[in-house]
């Protein structure tokens, strides 16, 4: 699996590195526009800022948006694939087996707090009020 995710995110790396290399050459751009450009250009999202200018460079965008946006996509989700169908970020099992915990743990503290009032409620009794009795006045 690591093998296969490691070719992969190699081509990834080859077609940005590829781009921004023949961008440099052909347009003269920096090597951070021409990296911008080629990582615009492979993810489809296409800002408009950046354009060839020169006829060798529209050809070379038009045959590497072809191809690279293939690759490119083909690569991230073969990428995606093998990360999340092995074992799932989130497993629901762990999830509910420490929910569980967490809730007897609360349950026990309360329980516990409860019972240690009624044991100090036992223990310090208050003393007995005496009670005289006094009787009602009788209506005339």
């Amino acid at each position: 699996m690591r093998r296969r995710i490691t070719v992969l995110v190699s081509n990834v790396i080859i077609l940005l590195v590829l781009g921004t290399i023949a961008y440099h050459n052909i347009e003269g751009w920096s090597l951070v526009d021409s990296f911008y450009f080629t990582s615009i250009t492979l993810t489809t999202i296409g800002y408009g800022d950046l354009h060839p200018t020169t006829t060798a460079a529209k050809l070379f965008t038009v045959l590497f948006a072809f191809s690279g946006i293939g690759i490119m996509l083909y690569s991230l989700t073969l990428i995606a694939s093998e990360i999340f169908s092995k074992r799932p970020i989130i497993e629901p099992k762990q999830i509910m087996t420490k929910s569980i915990r967490f809730l007897a743990r609360e349950i026990l503290k309360e329980e516990e707090e409860r019972l240690k009032y009624k044991i100090q409620k036992k223990l310090t009794r208050k003393p007995k009020q005496k009670y005289k009795y006094k009787p009602k006045k009788k209506k005339k």
